[in-house]
Order: C-alpha cells, then sequence, then structure tokens
C-alpha cells in the first residue's frame, strides 16, 4: 500500500513546530551570551584603603588639610615603608592583603608619631566570566592612638574600586 501523502505533510508540519522554536531560543540565547564574554576589558582591581585628613575651623566646621611632613609604615610586611617623609599630604591609601585581616600602620604626621590599628574582613566578589574574581575588603574595626590625630571618622566601610574615602582622619597640626 502506498504511502499517504497527507501523513508526510502532517509529518513535516509537526517537525517544523516541533523544532523551530527551541533553535530560534538557542539562537537567541547563543547571541546573547556571545554578547556577555566578548572584548571585555579586565581591569585590575586596585582598592586601597582611602584616608584624608581632615581639622576643625574656628567655627567648628571639618576643613580639608595637608600635612607639612608624612611618613607611613606598615608594621610586619616588606615593603612597608609607603609614604617617607612625603610634603603637603591630603590623603593616603594603605594597599589591604587578601590574606591578612589586620593590620599595625604606623603614621608620622610632622613632629608625632601615631599608631593605627586596623581590622578588616577580605571578601571575594564575583566580576564576571572572563575576569573572574575580585576581592573587596570590610573594616570590621579601627583605632589609633591620639598624639598628633584627634579624631577619626568611618565615613564608608567597604574598601573597593571606586575610590571612596574610607576614613576621616582628624589633625592637631600645631
Amino acid at each position: 500500500m502506498p504511502a499517504n501523502p497527507l501523513d508526510d505533510v502532517f509529518l513535516l508540519r509537526f517537525m517544523i513546530k516541533k523544532f523551530t522554536y527551541p533553535l530560534l531560543l538557542l539562537i537567541i540565547a547563543s547571541i546573547f551570551y556571545s554578547g556577555c564574554v566578548k572584548n571585555e576589558t579586565c581591569l585590575p582591581a586596585n582598592n586601597l584603603l582611602l584616608t584624608e585628613f581632615y581639622e576643625y575651623d574656628l567655627d567648628g566646621l571639618e576643613v580639608e588639610v595637608a600635612v607639612d611632613s608624612f611618613s607611613m609604615i606598615i608594621v610586619g610586611r616588606e615593603d612597608s615603608i609607603l609614604y617617607n617623609n612625603s610634603k603637603e599630604v591630603k590623603s593616603f591609601t594603605i594597599p589591604l592583603s587578601d590574606s591578612l585581616d589586620f593590620l599595625k600602620v604606623v603614621l608620622k604626621i610632622n613632629d608625632g608619631v601615631d599608631t593605627m590599628y586596623l581590622n578588616y574582613l577580605p571578601y571575594s566578589v564575583f566580576r564576571s566570566t572572563e575576569c573572574g574574581v575580585i576581592n573587596r575588603y570590610e573594616i570590621v574595626d579601627d583605632s589609633t592612638t591620639e598624639n598628633k590625630i584627634t579624631k577619626r571618622s568611618n565615613v564608608n566601610k567597604i574598601i573597593d574600586e571606586t575610590e571612596a574615602v574610607n576614613l576621616k582622619m582628624f589633625v592637631d597640626l600645631n
């Protein structure tokens, strides 16, 4: 018995309906996926704790100031002298380590010496498929001695690639 041509047409329509939508979906998904991972620039995460110097003026308002002479040493780390008698410093940065969660930093401000103790929490953040993960940090606790530093204010506890100020350090420049 010869095959019924209507059966062939029905089978063809069935196959087209069954495979057209999944095939279109697969094509669209691959276009979106390739658009996400193509030509991506992976910049290094330059996550530094940023601190600015301030003092109070006669009206009690915060004023950003420059320290005449500034030195900074991170205790217990190689290449720990990051500032060595630098002049007219308005702000400074501290690089944090992924393998540590505590820093002791000696700050020489003009003719006085203070010590800053910093507890922080490193954590990983997924950046993208091509770039992988980066580390960010969260300040858990910070304290200082109070020789030249009169007060500190924790402005932003998250240290990330935004270059936002994390600490305000109020100093006595007299």
